[in-house]
């Protein structure tokens, strides 16, 4: 991915996913405008003209990278334990030079912050904690004082999939489990991870695992 923004990211900040590690440059545009020490100016970047660009009104461009800037940060990324400062200069300048031929325009992506982190994870543990409980998503939003929309956009920007499609696979994984360790009947089972009719249980989780709850219990001795 490729980030430029007109703002430093603060602790509330967070791009899609996870984990990163990358190459951040921090360009000082009132330095650089200052007479006489614009040199990336004389090398062909404008770093005004990036900021019109590329940042706009949001202040704020993510895209992912083009063969010619990956395979670039790929090169400077080996020099990360020992950094040569002329070189990555020189990579710096070869690098502006590469952004300014990807699209003018945003991927369409969500970024989520602190806050909505937290949501979607206390939503999270609060279901795990009791999966016999139903809680439609109406009522997880209600509790946090969020639309409904939000919500379910939260959950799939944050855990991957859909707010049922996430949570009924955590059901499977639980009755598996379940299944394997434990010498309850199906009915139990189904009924601890949310299921009171038995056939609906052995239903999605035969489209789960491909078997039903009892022939999974042999497979698994």
């Amino acid at each position: 991915m490729i980030c430029v923004s007109t703002f430093l990211p603060t602790k509330d900040f967070y791009y899609p996913g996870r984990l990163y590690e990358g190459i951040q440059i921090y360009i000082d545009r009132n330095y650089v405008k200052e007479a006489g020490k614009d040199f990336l100016f004389e090398l062909g970047v404008n770093t005004e003209q990036i900021a019109e660009v590329f940042c706009g009104k949001d202040g704020l461009y993510l895209h992912r990278m083009n063969d010619s800037l990956l395979e670039l940060v790929r090169e400077v990324w080996e020099m990360k334990e020992e950094p040569e400062f002329g070189m990555l200069r020189y990579f710096t300048v070869r690098l502006l030079h590469e952004l300014m031929k990807m699209p003018g325009k945003s991927e369409n992506m969500n970024c989520f912050t602190r806050s909505q982190i937290a949501i979607v994870r206390d939503a999270e543990a609060m279901i795990m904690q009791d999966l016999s409980k139903r809680i439609t998503a109406k009522e997880m939003a209600d509790r946090f004082g969020i639309s409904e929309s939000s919500f379910k956009l939260y959950v799939k920007g944050i855990l991957g999939d859909s707010y049922l499609a996430y949570f009924r696979k955590k059901r499977m994984e639980k009755a598996a489990e379940l299944l394997e360790s434990t010498n309850l009947k199906v009915i139990e089972i189904a009924n601890s991870v949310g299921y009171e009719n038995q056939g609906k249980f052995a239903k999605v989780f035969a489209e789960t695992y491909g078997v039903l709850p009892l022939e999974y219990r042999r497979l698994s001795k």
